[in-house]
């Protein structure tokens, strides 16, 4: 079947969020392919060339490096003194980000990043992973540390629960219905304007026991 067909199976009301994961792990398709065209305004499924991902997992400043530019859009001065760079890496690096097309460096500071506003990173990039994997380690530390109890906002919830695997299904899908929701809402758009700051999500949902250690 064409991808074309497949989006107008995917379309039917009465697909649920399983049978599309589902089809789509059959299929060996990555469920990001059949919605793109679904995903917010200014958001994009950016895919990195093999060459690119091998290169993140040995430079992974490099990759680091090019968050800031492409997703925070944080100038290359701020981002550099941020990620603890010297000038030397950082032109490094930026000839390698100028290499595989992911923005277009002419000299020095003068760099032209992607004019969207957001990224999610196809599941298949490795050094996206480990990123997302580290911030992940690095969100649930502060989380469930005492400074956490003073930021205004801030939420920290952690439960156990019993449940079938229909009710796993159904509060799954509930839940990320609703932080797809908030993400369109509030869509990180690079620098901070009219009082507003980033703020990190991560949410977990997992079926099994606590992998309780002595």
């Amino acid at each position: 079947m064409s991808l074309p067909g497949l989006k107008k199976v995917f379309q039917k009301s009465d697909l649920s969020l399983e049978r599309f994961r589902r089809i789509c792990q059959v299929l060996d398709l990555d469920p990001g392919q059949v919605v793109n065209k679904d995903l917010p305004n200014g958001m994009q499924l950016k895919r990195l060339s093999a060459a690119a991902d091998n290169y993140f997992m040995k430079e992974p400043a490099a990759f680091a490096l090019y968050w800031c530019l492409a997703v925070e859009r944080v100038d290359f001065e701020r981002a550099r003194q941020k990620l603890h760079l010297s000038k030397t890496e950082s032109y490094r690096f930026l000839g390698k980000l100028d290499h595989f097309e992911l923005l277009k460096w002419e000299s020095e500071d003068k760099i032209t990043v992607p004019e969207q506003s957001a990224f999610l990173f196809s599941g298949e990039s490795k050094a996206a992973l480990r990123f997302a994997k580290e911030q992940a380690h690095t969100l649930v530390d502060e989380a469930f540390g005492t400074a956490v109890k003073r930021v205004n906002g801030a939420v920290v919830s952690m439960r156990y629960l019993r449940l079938s695997a229909e009710e796993l299904a159904v509060i799954g899908a509930r839940l990320k219905e609703e932080i797809d929701k908030i993400s369109r809402n509030h869509l990180f758009q690079g620098e901070p304007k009219s009082g507003k700051q980033a703020a990190r999500v991560l949410l977990s949902l997992m079926p099994g026991e606590m992998p309780l250690v002595k």
